[in-house]
């Protein structure tokens, strides 16, 4: 099954010729393509939204994770991770963001590894975010 519609266009007339295209548009169509590597900047928008706080000590299911470098806010510039995540209970889904360095830390190595998904507790043991 292809991985995402492939627009190719073609001056096919003959049916070999249509179609090799769409065997070319099928091969095509399981490579990578920008958005697979750089992700756009909306981050399941249609989802609710939470804040980190809401859910903590709450064991949930971490589904997917983008990390938006150089994001600029109120206290300066720095890395900030995108999640979506799953209650375990009702099955809901909804995004929140952190920008802990501890949890980025592990963010990227979650995302390097391929783990998602994967169940996470965000906790503040002291001053800091953690991810366990």
């Amino acid at each position: 099954m292809p991985k995402k519609d492939v627009t190719v266009k073609t001056d096919a007339t003959t049916a070999s010729e249509i179609l090799a295209a769409a065997d070319t548009a099928k091969e095509a169509a399981q490579e990578k393509s920008v958005s697979d590597v750089i992700p756009s900047a909306a981050f399941y928008p249609d989802l609710s939204k939470m804040e980190l706080r809401d859910i903590q000590d709450v064991t949930h299911r971490l589904l997917d994770v983008t990390i938006r470098e150089d994001f600029e806010s109120d206290y300066g510039t720095h890395d900030l991770a995108l999640l979506l995540v799953e209650d375990l209970l009702t099955g809901e889904q909804y995004t929140t963001a952190c920008s802990g360095i501890v949890v980025l830390k592990k963010l990227k190595k979650l995302i390097e590894l391929k783990a998602l998904p994967i169940l996470a507790t965000f906790t503040m043991p002291g001053k800091y975010w953690d991810i366990i």
